[in-house]
Order: structure tokens, then C-alpha cells, then sequence
């Protein structure tokens, strides 16, 4: 089984390795001369413009989602006690739904620059309303259940009683988080 640090470690050298792409391997851009102003650029063709950097762009926003999840379980891993508990398959299906969303809407935007599709959804651009009216609020469900599982995940009650204990035993005036300066 792959460990959290592991895990966080081989997504951090991922990044690294897409962001160096991009930077070694730069995609086209600029635009065209204009034919009127010769100061003047103008993009032409989205797909164009865009080749190349779509597949980078998915790659790298799947890893930063996946990078959300690895964390919190890095988090999770080193909290003693606390543990995943049974919440473990929500951590993950929040963010494979995140992922999947993601590559929905890389895949929307393609067809879109293509012509394929101009369609309006709730009156906006499909990749826009999947942007505005999906991915935020599957994102936001990740913020969600590490707010509901802090206290399970994170910093169980048992590991505060024993943080409090060690804050005792060394002589602290205020045992507890969040008192004091």
C-alpha cells in the first residue's frame, strides 16, 4: 500500500516535472499580425492557440486535486488515533468526483474551441456553467467533510486530552489550544 508521504512526494515531483515542461516546452501563442494595425496582435483560432496546453492544463489540475486528497491524508496519517475511520471511501470519492469534473470540463472546453458545441447551459457557455455551477461545489465538498471530520481525521479528542496532559506536565500556565499568547 502506498503511504501518504510517499504518495504527496511522487504528486509534488509530478507538478514539478509539468510545470518544467511547460517552461523547457512553451506552447504557441501570440496571436497573428494584424492587417490593419501593425502594432496589433489578434489570437485567431482558440485551438490553435490552445494545443498543446490543454493535456499540461488537465495534468496539472488533476494533480493539484489529487495533491488536496494526499494531503489530507498525510494530515490524517501522522494524527494518531484519529484515523479515517469508515470516512476514507467519502475522502476519496470527493476527490475522484473533483478529478472527473475536471476532465469534464477540459473535454467541454476542447469541443468548444473546436465549434463543435456553442450551446448556452443555465445561460452560460457549457464550460463556463460547469466551472460556476459543478466543479465549485464539488470542491467546496471536500472543504465540507474536513470541516465535519477535523475531530476524527485530524485532532481526535483523545489526542487533545493528551496534548493538554503534556501542556500539564510541562508547567504551562494555560493547558489549552487556543489560550494564552
Amino acid at each position: 500500500m502506498l503511504k501518504a508521504d510517499r504518495l504527496v512526494l511522487a504528486i509534488v515531483i509530478a507538478l514539478s516535472a509539468v510545470v518544467l515542461w511547460t517552461i523547457i516546452d512553451p506552447a504557441p501563442g501570440g496571436g497573428t499580425q494584424h492587417t490593419e494595425f501593425s502594432t496589433m496582435r489578434h489570437g485567431g483560432s482558440g485551438a490553435e492557440s490552445h494545443e498543446g496546453t490543454l493535456f499540461r492544463g488537465w495534468l496539472f489540475g488533476a494533480l493539484i486535486f489529487l495533491s488536496f486528497g494526499a494531503l489530507i491524508a498525510f494530515g490524517i496519517s501522522r494524527g494518531g488515533s484519529g484515523g479515517l475511520r469508515g470516512s476514507g471511501g467519502l475522502l476519496v470519492g470527493a476527490v475522484l468526483a473533483a478529478v472527473l469534473v475536471w476532465t469534464w470540463l477540459i473535454f467541454s472546453y476542447q469541443s468548444y474551441l473546436e465549434g463543435e458545441t456553442q450551446t448556452l447551459w443555465l445561460a452560460l457557455p457549457v464550460p463556463t456553467a460547469i466551472v460556476i455551477y459543478i466543479l465549485y461545489p464539488t470542491t467546496a465538498l471536500l472543504n465540507v467533510l474536513f470541516v465535519i471530520f477535523f475531530k476524527r481525521w485530524v485532532l481526535s479528542e483523545e489526542d487533545l486530552e493528551s496534548y493538554n496532559q503534556v501542556l500539564e506536565k510541562a508547567g504551562a500556565s494555560d493547558s489549552t489550544i487556543g489560550g494564552g499568547s
